[in-house]
């Protein structure tokens, strides 16, 4: 007790609060919580760990580990901590790790302008927010882009959703390249094509007037 109040309880179910009453976790603070080093979260019995926040007892923001841990998303889940769902993300310039001592079997990219050609850029709503975006659908860039595509199209959907809790995802940056790779064989065509077409004027001037 503190001033007559409840400072710190531990109740019968081994839960611990700070000013409050009624924890709702293993420990509830009924302030802010600081950390003057940092806070640790430990992997279950499944091998999964979590930060979640806004409770309101569902559709809870979340950072985790996906599928595996080599993995990290930031989405939806909900109170069992499963992932419900993908959340738009704000914010500076994002950087991918490209230092050529993280890589190895280093080749030049097998696709180019025949895949951009059989891609198919589609305007679509999310499900979960009603959102228009534009983009690709995962399942239908596989057929011609395997290697940015990730996921599994036959994965379970969440019972009370409907939607997969680990939908299948596309590496946009990965497609920078092909589309690097379209520009530069479309970019020798037209160099080809302006070279055959010199050759013809030249040709056409040699010729004598009719």
């Amino acid at each position: 007790m503190v001033g007559g109040s409840t400072g710190m309880l531990f109740n019968t179910s081994k839960r611990l609060a700070v000013n409050r009453v009624s924890p709702e976790a293993t420990i509830h603070s009924g302030g802010a919580v600081w950390a003057d080093d940092a806070f640790h979260c430990k992997a279950n019995a499944a091998n999964m760990a979590y930060y979640r926040w806004n409770w309101v007892q569902s559709g809870y923001p979340a950072i985790g580990n996906h599928v595996n841990s080599s993995t990290i998303r930031i989405g939806i889940c909900d109170a069992s901590y499963s992932w419900t769902g993908y959340a738009p993300v704000y914010g500076g310039a994002y950087t991918n790790g490209s230092d050529r001592r993280i890589k190895k079997d280093i080749t030049d990219c097998p696709y180019g302008l025949s895949t951009v050609l059989g891609m198919k850029p589609r305007k679509y709503t999310l499900l979960h927010d009603d959102t228009i975006h534009i983009g690709f659908v995962a399942q239908e860039l596989k057929q011609v882009c395997a290697i940015p595509v990730s996921g599994d199209p036959n994965s379970p959907l969440h019972p009370e959703t409907g939607l997969p809790p680990d939908p299948m995802g596309i590496d946009l940056a990965s497609l920078t390249a092909v589309l690097c790779k379209a520009i530069q064989e479309q970019n020798q065509l037209i160099t080809d094509l302006r070279a055959r077409i010199e050759i013809l004027e030249r040709k056409t001037k040699l010729m004598p007037a009719l």
